[in-house]
Formats: C-alpha cells, sequence, structure tokens
C-alpha cells in the first residue's frame, strides 16, 4: 500500500516542478505520506493538541523500511499513547459543549474517517439544544425531546444524531465524566428509504441518456453512467484511483467504501468501456477535478440536479 502510493506520487512530483509532495494516506487518519524528487518518503501522524489547540506533526519514519503491519501498529501505538497523555479535566461543573471540543472531539479526529461529519452535526444542532448543560444534567428525556424536535429531519438523519450522541456519552462513561449513558435507552427508528425500489423503463432511460449527453459535462456523463451500471456508491466512484483498475481482470479495487473495508468490483462490458473512456494517460484518477488534476472531482450536485 505505502510503495503503491509512493510510485504514484514520486510519479507526478517528477512530471511537475515541486520540491516535494504530502497527501493523506488512504484509510488511515491524520496520517500523511510527504515524498521529495530524490524518492526519499517519510510518514507522519498530525493531530490537534487538546490543550495549545495547535497543530502537532510526529514523525514516524521511512514506511518503505519496514512491515506494512509494523507500521500499522507504530500509528496505533502512538495514537494511543497521544491519547493517554491528553490532559483531561474531569470537572463537575463541564458542559457539553467543553466535553465535546475538549475530549470528544480529539478522540474522533485520532479515531474516525468521519470526524469533519460529527464536527459538523455537533455545530449544527447540538450545540445550540443542549451545548450549555452539565454533562451531569444531561438526561435522556432532554436527548429525546431534542431527537423529536428535529422535525425537518428525515429518520435515517436523525439516526446519525442519534449514534453521535450515543458514542459520545458513552465515551464519557468510560472517562469517567458521567456515570450512566442517558442516550442508550434512546432507540434508532425504523428508515423506510430502503424498502423503495423502481426500475426506469425505457423511455425514461432513453430521456435520461439525452439529459447526460446535453448536460455540459461529459465527465458527470459517464459518472452517472457507470453508477448506473455497477451500483457502486457515488463518493467510490468520485475518489477511484486509476492505480486501483485492473485492466487486465476488469477488477475495480474500491478502497474509500461506507464500511470502511475494501471490496472489488468486477466490470461489464459495458462499464469496462465507460472507464475506458474516461482514463487519460496522466490521470491520478478516474474522475479528477477541474481545478486540480491531483485530487478528485468534488460533488457535483449542480449537475445532477439539472
Amino acid at each position: 500500500m505505502f510503495q503503491n502510493q509512493h510510485n504514484i506520487m514520486l510519479r507526478e512530483l517528477l512530471q511537475g516542478k515541486a520540491k516535494q509532495l504530502e497527501r493523506r494516506v488512504d484509510h488511515i487518519s491524520n496520517l500523511y505520506m510527504l515524498v521529495f524528487r530524490t524518492g526519499e518518503v517519510r510518514l507522519s501522524l498530525k493531530y490537534i493538541c487538546p490543550k495549545t489547540k495547535k497543530r502537532v506533526r510526529i514523525g514516524m519514519g521511512n514506511p518503505l523500511l519496514q512491515p506494512y503491519y509494523q507500521v500499522l501498529t507504530a500509528v496505533d501505538e502512538m495514537k494511543q499513547k497521544l491519547m493517554n497523555d491528553a490532559p483531561i479535566i474531569k470537572d463537575k461543573a463541564q458542559t457539553v459543549t467543553q466535553y465535546f471540543e475538549q475530549k470528544y472531539m480529539p478522540w474522533a479526529c485520532a479515531n474516525k474517517a468521519s470526524h469533519r461529519d460529527d464536527k459538523s452535526r455537533f455545530k449544527a444542532r447540538i450545540k445550540a439544544a443542549i451545548g450549555e448543560t452539565k454533562m451531569t444534567n444531561v438526561t435522556t428525556d432532554m436527548l429525546q425531546s431534542f431527537i423529536d424536535a428535529q422535525v425537518d429531519l428525515k429518520p435515517a438523519s436523525k439516526n446519525r444524531y442519534i449514534a453521535l450522541l450515543k458514542k459520545a456519552l458513552s465515551l464519557a462513561v468510560d472517562w469517567k465524566y458521567i456515570e450512566k449513558n442517558p442516550a442508550e435507552p434512546i432507540r434508532l427508528l425504523r428508515e423506510n428509504n430502503c424498502g423503495q425500489r423502481r426500475i426506469l423503463s425505457k423511455a425514461e432511460l432513453v430521456k435520461l441518456g439525452n439529459a447526460l449527453d446535453a448536460c455540459g459535462n461529459p465527465s458527470i456523463a459517464v459518472l452517472v453512467r457507470l453508477l448506473m451500471a455497477t451500483g457502486a456508491r457515488l463518493k467510490e466512484l468520485m475518489t477511484l484511483k486509476v492505480a486501483d483498475i485492473d485492466f487486465e481482470q476488469r477488477l475495480v479495487k474500491l478502497t474509500r467504501t461506507k464500511s470502511g473495508k475494501v471490496r472489488f468490483l468486477a466490470l461489464s462490458d459495458y462499464a469496462f468501456a465507460l472507464v475506458c473512456k474516461q482514463v487519460t494517460d496522466q490521470s491520478v484518477y478516474l474522475f479528477p477535478s477541474k481545478r486540480n488534476p491531483n485530487a478528485p472531482m468534488v460533488n457535483p450536485y449542480k449537475t445532477l440536479d439539472r
């Protein structure tokens, strides 16, 4: 894994004028790879110090000189050490906002790939509703009332807030901030979006094809057609690297999946033709960004809306 990313980054460096290139390592939060034009490579772990609120970089050495599993073990041990050394202010008067900002978010940044979603959800709704409440005064009724008040959200979106509260307050119990998790009795809502299945008619497929041809963006037209041909998720294809495509066996290696586990996707003749049409000699991602060819496409919601 590290060797492949090193080769890709070194190739990009030699094609440009930059002296070095740094990029996040796939599937390992807070870990970054720095490659120089000489071929030298270094790993570094970045995190935000809970005490000073400043970004700290910790060097993890050359990953190509050690077995892959040893590098992962060293990274995990360093993350655990950072969390153990982080100052914990177990103030009985501590508010929910203080707990999230001083303890939970540093933990999430070091352990969750989706930590930005947690931060966004907390700032969007939780902070205004119960942010000033003391941790010891948070009750199940209070949390249930907060969930019920989000009338503009669908059950699936409400469930993301319930899951966040359950995890954050479960950790608060482990860290001795509170004695009992008040979110534990709250049940997840039934999501009705999984049972709706409808297949497009031939006439609708023709209309969709015409709309894609007229959208003015050939890459997004290919993206939508590839979504329909493979059943892959939008983010899985948007972040797909050309290096993860096996053209000989017609297999796609999906690394940024919802479950976090790598899975493989077999391509039909039609899907393989779409992939070959999209690939260029200098492509890093199958669907690169227009502004930065070395970065993946951002969510094309405007074109999809049209």
